[in-house]
């Protein structure tokens, strides 16, 4: 199969663009802080509080279905 064929079945059949990478800071000086500040308030916890926390992933997946 040629690269060419399947840039246009991803292009045309399934949507999918071209996107260019916004170049951004990966943590603002702002943020930096706030987690600093989060992390020292929560540092001298013990392990019996630490259990008590409900731990979750906040991750969002999204898969794409193609129709049949």
């Amino acid at each position: 199969m040629f690269t060419r064929t399947v840039q246009c079945c991803l292009h045309d059949d399934l949507e999918f663009r071209s996107r260019r990478v916004l170049k951004k800071p990966l943590i603002t000086p702002r943020r930096l802080k706030l987690r600093v500040e989060f992390a020292t308030k929560y540092l001298q916890w013990d392990m019996a509080k630490l259990q008590q926390v409900l731990w979750s992933n906040e991750a969002v997946l999204a898969s794409m279905c193609t129709g049949d």
